[in-house]
């Protein structure tokens, strides 16, 4: 820990580890196309250099037919793609400014590829997805372990649901005025269950806007990779399609490889109004209420898997690698010095980065939270108060990877 010029500022250095690939998404809808931006060169995917393509297309003589099928690119007509099209017109030549790790996409799947943000070409972890990350983790422990009154409150407020519940599952499906009344009722609610304001005080005066994350360095291209998502379901299906695959169509993302490292930096302006807060400029107590919410995320995780298995199931084998993710590969990290565990980005459940789980982990003394949690769970997915497993899919990777979970050593 290292004191910047102006005696009030406490800065974090972070020096930052993807645990499993790293996806955080765009809302720049830039998506890859298989038509036009990318190909599948085995282990590779390779994105399109458009000069020596259509360098290569004129050498060819290949202009009008090049330009023909790029119209049918464009109108979703196309019967091949881009790398189809090299294939038999061009040789198979090597065409790509840069390629990317392939991990289960293949070249006749013309799925897609959902990218991961980036700044001039480069993957990068923006400020704001640590910060949100870790204003979530410094929520929850405040909840769990000093917020016992406002979890009381929270589960008074969250009784007040079991009459929108009840009113919601009576509603005739065409009911809409009905509806949009229960919702107006819901989100009153909700917006008192988790009072942030008890903590960082109201948006103006703000404790949250002392904690400033900067942009994390950039990864280089060899770092990123494309993994083929998708969500598999944990549990059989009771229907009569019981023998369908109740999997969902992949999604192809580019993601930080495992392994890559990157840095960044945390600044604490001092002094925060509301006390609890203090403690984030002692670095061991800091480090140490960060990570009460990996630990009860992981090991709800493990408990929900664990139920996955005793349904068995095409999931059995995919739960089991997860629980040994879970147990061998994070679960040690907790334990290092000075070291942090986050998820972020795209591929968490509801309950990774999430207060839901202080509702179970929280108070320990409120024999009736998990009744609470339930209530809630109802109001926010829909989810009957009688089942236990949820959700019931996980989005993995093609070799069983889990996304988002990163390591950071603080100093």
């Amino acid at each position: 820990m290292s004191s910047n010029k102006t005696e009030n500022t406490i800065s974090y250095q972070l020096e930052i580890q993807a645990i499993s690939p790293l996806h955080i998404g765009t809302q720049d809808l830039l998506e890859r196309s298989p038509y036009t931006d990318y190909y599948v060169d085995g282990d590779k995917v390779c994105y399109i250099d458009e000069q020596k393509l259509m360098a290569a297309v004129q050498k060819k003589g290949l202009l009008d037919e090049y330009l023909d099928i790029v119209s049918e690119f464009d109108n979703n007509r196309a019967k091949e793609s881009i790398g189809t099209f090299i294939s038999k017109h061009l040789d198979g030549g090597d065409f790509s400014a840069y390629a990317h790790e392939n991990h289960g996409l293949e070249s006749d799947m013309r799925l897609p590829i959902a990218p991961t943000i980036s700044s001039k070409g480069q993957a990068y972890v923006p400020g704001s997805s640590l910060k949100g990350a870790l204003r979530t983790a410094i929520l929850y422990h405040w909840l769990c372990k000093k917020g016992s009154r406002v979890l009381k409150k929270s589960f008074r407020e969250i009784e007040r649901l079991q009459a929108t519940n009840s009113r919601k599952r009576q509603l005739r499906r065409n009911d809409r005025h009905g509806m949009r009344d229960i919702r107006r009722e819901e989100n009153r609610i909700l917006r008192n269950i988790f009072p942030e304001e008890e903590l960082f005080g109201r948006i103006t005066s703000s404790d949250a806007r002392r904690i400033r994350v900067r942009d994390c360095t950039p990864v280089a291209q060899e770092e990123v990779g494309v993994y083929l998502a998708q969500r598999h379901r944990l549990i059989p299906q009771r229907s009569r399609y019981n023998n369908r695959n109740q999997n969902s169509i992949p999604q192809p993302r580019q993601a930080i490889l495992p392994g890559t490292t990157f840095s960044g930096e945390l600044n604490l302006l001092l002094p925060f109004a509301n006390p609890d807060l203090r403690y984030l400029s002692n670095k061991e107590q800091f480090i140490n209420d960060i990570n009460y919410l990996a630990e009860d995320a992981i090991d709800n995780e493990i408990y929900q898997l664990g139920m996955a298995l005793h349904e068995g199931g095409q999931f059995k084998e995919g739960a089991e690698l997860l629980i040994r993710f879970y147990e061998e590969n994070l679960k040690p990290i907790l334990k290092e010095s000075d070291t942090i565990l986050l998820r972020l980005g795209g591929g968490k459940t509801v309950y990774d980065n999430s207060l839901l789980l202080a509702l179970i982990y929280g108070d320990e003394k409120e024999r009736e939270r998990e009744y609470y949690f339930r209530i809630l769970r109802e109001a926010l997915f829909g989810v009957r108060e009688d089942h236990d497993l949820f959700p019931v899919t996980r989005t993995l990777g093609p070799g069983g990877e889990v996304f988002g979970w990163v390591k950071i050593k603080v100093s």
